[in-house]
């Protein structure tokens, strides 16, 4: 089996409550009246100081190091009642050919196949909408817009790209706040990869035109993929940390009669604040 042997990823990731004065706005009433309030009366009003809390958590949130690494789904708590737009976008640069563990040039594979990939490049736009159901509970719906091209060469030493952009496949996530504790919080998540994205993907090859992609250029799974996961986040003044462990399990074979392979992931990160508007 060929594989893509290196990969370099290069990710940014934005999110800020943009709909912050909506955001407050969905909120509880309680939440305004608090602002007039006085301190004994919210101490006496559970629902006041509730309101407070959820205030205290977008606060949290607009930090600069507050966003997860892209590509840890989770991780965020919104307030109960905040509605939360969420933009990512990542760039994957492939190239190289290996089988199993052994790296492998580009005359070993075109002794074994008609054809051979050099390099693959991926752009990826998340969008999403990230919604606190109450303080503990949120659900989350992103839905990445990507473009894939990938050079090959053939036996006869023609080179030509494929190249295939679209939505791709649409995941619903629910996350449950099991354990939160002097800035640290354990995350809870279960999810669904809906297959909203393509796996009919043509283009031009030398074998001639709206010729069906490989897998690695189709723009979905075709099927439903079950998305578990457990995330840890901790903050203070100057640091936020976490970890996560997630996988991707897909439940039976699409329409091409094929299966993508499960995903299993584990992903540590941390981040320093160095001021309101930046962080590393």
């Amino acid at each position: 089996m060929v594989r893509n042997q290196t990969a370099k990823i290069h990710r940014w990731k934005f999110v800020r409550a943009a709909l912050m004065a909506g955001g407050l706005g969905l909120a509880s009433p309680v939440m305004a009246q608090t602002v007039t309030q006085p301190t004994d009366s919210m101490a006496m009003d559970p629902k006041a100081s509730a309101g407070m809390a959820g205030m205290g958590n977008m606060s949290a949130m607009m930090r600069p190091d507050a966003s997860p690494p892209t590509g840890v789904v989770g991780g965020m708590h919104p307030p109960e009642g905040v509605l939360m737009p969420v933009f990512s976008f990542m760039n994957m640069e492939m190239d190289g050919n290996r089988s199993g563990t052994q790296s492998l040039s580009t005359s070993d594979v075109l002794s074994q196949y008609m054809i051979a990939p050099l390099s693959m490049s991926m752009n990826m736009a998340m969008i999403g909408l990230m919604y606190g159901v109450t303080d503990d509970i949120s659900v989350m719906a992103m839905l990445p817009y990507t473009n894939k091209s990938m050079k090959h060469q053939t036996r006869m030493g023609q080179t030509f790209k494929t190249r295939a952009q679209g939505f791709g496949d649409l995941k619903i996530i629910g996350g449950y706040d099991v354990y939160k504790s002097d800035g640290q919080v354990l995350e809870l998540s279960l999810g669904l990869s809906l297959p909203t994205g393509s796996i009919d993907e043509t283009d031009t090859t030398p074998a001639g035109p709206d010729q069906l992609l490989p897998y690695p250029m189709q723009l979905g799974s075709g099927t439903y993929d079950l998305l578990p996961g457990i995330t840890y986040t901790g903050q203070n003044a100057d640091w936020s940390w976490g970890a996560q462990l997630a996988a991707m399990i897909r439940m039976g074979e699409n329409d091409a009669g094929y299966t993508l392979g499960d995903v299993y992931s584990a992903t540590v990160w941390g981040a320093r604040r160095w001021n309101d508007q930046f962080s590393s």
